[in-house]
This record gives C-alpha cells, structure tokens and sequence, in this order.
C-alpha cells in the first residue's frame, strides 16, 4: 500500500513537473510571436511615418510650386502632422523589447489599445481624405495659366498616386490588425496562472 502511493506521489510530481514544463514551453512561444509581430508592425510604422514627415516639405514646396492657395497647403500639412502625432500616440508603448517582459494582461491591453486607435483614425481620416481630394480637384481646376490638357495630365496623375496610395495603406492597416489580432489570440490561449 505505501509503495502504491509512493508511485503515485511521484507520478503526481513528474505531471506537475511536465505541467510546468509545458507552460514555461507556451510562454516562450508566446513571447516569441509577441515579438515577431510587434517588430513587423513597429517596421510598417516607421515607414509610414517617415514617407509622412518627408511629405510635409514635399508638398509645401509642391503646392507652393503649382500656385495652389494656402488654405489648401496649410490644412494638408496640418493633416499629415496629425497623422504623424496620431500615429505615435497610437504606438506608445508599443515596442518588442518593452512587451517580450511585460504581463501578458499588459500586452493585450496596449495591443488593443492600438488595435482601436487605428479603427478609429479610418473614421476621420477617409471622409477627411474624401473632402481633401474634392477641394484638391476643385484648385487644380482653378488654376490660371494651364492648359485643359495639363489640367487633365495633374488630376490623371493624383488620381493614380492616391489609388496607389489607398491600396498600399488598405494592405498596410489590414496586416497591422491581422498581426495584433495574432497576438491577442496567442494571449486568449494561454491558460490561466
């Protein structure tokens, strides 16, 4: 009878000790994806942000060059610097060497956090970028001193940049969700401590 539940004991231990095991395994694996993916989507940021700041003088000069008003210029610029402020605030806090250490629980809630400024940047931004590319029109129509043929040369060419534009950032939000929603699941699947 005491050797029954000698081996018993120790077999209890072995599962504890394998159970441990186990998690320590599932955490790393967590870690790691926590990583990964948060370093994806801090690259997709930085890009972003730099192509936005490069864009400021870019199209001060550029619109300043075509003789497009001022209001218009002033009201882009000031956008784009939103955007750029808006878009590091979305980030704070999120960087992998910060969150490979942190509590799960903290990890998902700043990677929500994320999650949802970015949903709720598409609220202002597109009906935003909407009017902007109508008043733009509207300036490139305005303009004295160009012909019909350039007119219809500068929309042609906005119209492809800015679809070009709206696609890469339609790929670039969707893979920023795709990936927080990777490591919000991850963090779901854990089991409890």
């Amino acid at each position: 009878m005491d050797n029954t539940l000698n081996e018993m004991k120790e077999q209890l231990q072995l599962l504890h000790h394998k159970l441990e095991q186990q998690n320590i395994v599932n955490d790393n694996l967590l870690r790691k994806v926590i990583h990964h993916n948060v370093r994806r989507i801090n690259r997709d940021t930085l890009i972003m942000t730099i192509v936005s700041v490069i864009s400021v003088p870019y199209c001060a000069c550029l619109f300043w060059w075509m003789h497009l008003s001022l209001a218009f210029t002033l009201v882009t610029i000031l956008f784009l610097t939103i955007a750029i402020v808006y878009t590091l605030y979305a980030h704070q806090g999120i960087r992998a060497s910060l969150l490979i250490n942190s509590p799960t629980a903290e990890v998902a809630r700043r990677i929500a956090r994320m999650k949802m400024l970015y949903a709720r940047w598409l609220r202002f931004s597109i009906p935003f970028i909407v009017c902007w590319t109508a008043w733009f029109a509207y300036e490139i129509m305005s303009l004295v001193g160009i012909s019909a043929h350039e007119r219809k040369g500068i929309l042609i060419g906005a119209a492809v940049g800015g679809t070009i534009g709206a696609i890469l950032g339609y790929f670039t939000y969707r893979r920023t969700q795709r990936l927080a929603s990777q490591i919000l699941d991850q963090i779901k699947e854990q089991p409890e401590e």
